[in-house]
């Protein structure tokens, strides 16, 4: 049996939500019924609205329920994904009349970095290892396995930026300098590398590649399709995860995930290890987080003077804020950093920091 697990990303703004409700009156897949089962799309918005309900007792409105907080975000980030977790694992080892058919998990979030992508792949990793030994009731020559992709809304930003203003006065809304710098900060990886699948497809594939074992699906013509329907993007999705483009894609991870395995038993007989999980760079990170935090300083301080009162010395107290929090990080995450693998939590208190910073910025 096996698995997929969909990483639904992009921008605020790009339309994910939209299209993950699509995607969930799709559970029952029409014209694909002995093929392909959508079992789960997990929202990370649906677990900070849910913390925002119980840190509030539950008995405030929804929208002040759902206000952002860093303890929020951090909570519903932990729980979503021990929801994929138990999704991912539910498919594996229970059978519940798939007959066969490719079950997929979809996680809706924004992942603008590559390493927050990669902590789902050594995730996909973790749960193939944990089912390792299970065997398809309906297939027992075949092992369990979680294979990966990803599915981005490469939605223009100007797109995106006229969307939030229509959430202005709601939670959703974001900064629009905070939507700038992620933009700006986005790893798109290697466009000219895009396969357009053809076939009047919305949709054109970005192979894997070494640092990157996954494929990205994006859509074909980013101006003209964001746009088009939810429906009409979800139609042109599951008829592309059967394209023959994309299955020798999957193939091709499939194998990697055989050889590391084989790799590995080698190695230290099945014995859990970070084989699946490649060295952080320590210094390729922090440069990151550091080229993301000067675009959002920049995009403040041009949306200050653009739409408000530009207050005396804002670019000092922007770059000392800057300054400040990035030390803060730079020594958090020192101390070796380059000798250990990116984790759940350091992306997890990389990603918190991060907004603290923003939200520092909105104070000053």
């Amino acid at each position: 049996m096996e698995v997929w697990l969909v990483l639904l990303t992009g921008l605020p703004g790009a339309g994910k939500s939209t299209l993950a409700r699509a995607l969930q009156r799709q559970r029952s897949v029409a014209g694909e019924p002995s093929r392909l089962s959508i079992e789960a799309v997990v929202e990370l918005d649906d677990f900070i609205i849910a913390a925002g309900a119980v840190e509030d007792g539950g008995s405030d409105t929804l929208v002040k329920s759902t206000l952002f907080t860093p303890q929020r975000w951090r909570e519903a980030y932990v729980e979503s994904r021990s929801a994929i977790h138990r999704e991912l694992r539910r498919c594996l080892t229970v059978d519940e009349g798939s007959n066969g058919r490719l079950r997929l998990v979809f996680f809706v979030d924004p992942l603008p970095y590559r390493s927050m992508r990669e902590s789902y792949w050594k995730l996909c990793n973790e749960v193939s290892r944990e089912c390792g030994e299970l065997r398809c009731v309906q297939a027992p020559e075949r092992l369990n396995r979680v294979l990966m992709l990803e599915v981005r809304l490469n939605t223009p930003v100007d797109v995106c930026l006229r969307r939030n203003e229509f959430r202005s006065g709601t939670p959703q809304y974001v900064p629009p300098y905070v939507i700038k710098g992620i933009s700006d900060s986005f790893d798109i990886g290697d466009l000219s590398k895009s396969v357009v699948l053809g076939g009047g497809s919305v949709w054109a594939m970005l192979p894997h590649r070494k640092s990157t074992p996954w494929p990205v699906l994006l859509l074909a013509d980013e101006v003209q399709h964001c746009n088009d329907s939810s429906e009409t993007l979800s139609d042109h999705l599951i008829e592309c995860i059967f394209r023959q483009e994309l299955m020798n894609e999957m193939s091709q991870q499939r194998n990697l995930v055989s050889n590391v395995e084989r790799e590995q038993q080698k190695r230290d007989g099945l014995a859990r290890s970070p084989t699946n999980e490649r060295k952080c760079d320590s210094s390729g990170l922090l440069h990151q987080i550091d080229l993301h935090m000067r675009a959002v300083v920049r995009h403040f301080i041009l949306h200050q003077s653009r739409y408000g009162t530009l207050p005396s010395n804002i670019g000092k107290k922007a770059s000392k804020c800057r300054a400040e929090y990035y030390a803060k990080i730079r020594t958090s995450l020192g101390g070796g950093l380059e000798d250990r693998t990116i984790s759940p939590d350091v992306e997890g208190y990389v990603h918190q920091e991060l907004l603290d910073f923003e939200r520092c910025l909105e104070s000053l």
